[in-house]
């Protein structure tokens, strides 16, 4: 079984990161389809072994209309990313400040 957790942008919300590194501490697969991060969290991320997928990294303007562009783009992203790889015993796992 394997659990995805996917955050639109992973340096706003830390406890996201925290959250992923206890996962993988407990003994679960956690493979983290991100938007966005840090240099510091991917390092984390790397020495504790845990999969990575990050969107390109182009940078988010401000406004409404830039915006929606940019969560369509993740979208897509994340579709591409996770598509056909997602088993019916996996895990889909959606990261936001709520859930963290």
């Amino acid at each position: 079984m394997k659990l995805y957790y996917i955050v639109k942008n992973l340096d706003k919300i830390p406890s996201c990161a925290y959250n992923i590194q206890s996962l993988k501490k407990l003994g679960y697969e956690v493979i983290c389809v991100l938007g966005a991060s840090t240099d510091g969290i991917n390092k984390n991320f790397r020495e504790d072994g845990i999969e990575t997928h990050i969107m390109s990294a182009d940078s988010e303007k401000s406004g409404k209309r830039s915006s929606v562009s940019y969560i369509m783009r993740f979208r897509k992203f994340v579709k591409k990313t996770i598509g056909n790889a997602v088993c019916s015993d996996d895990v889909i796992f959606l990261g936001t400040a709520d859930t963290a």
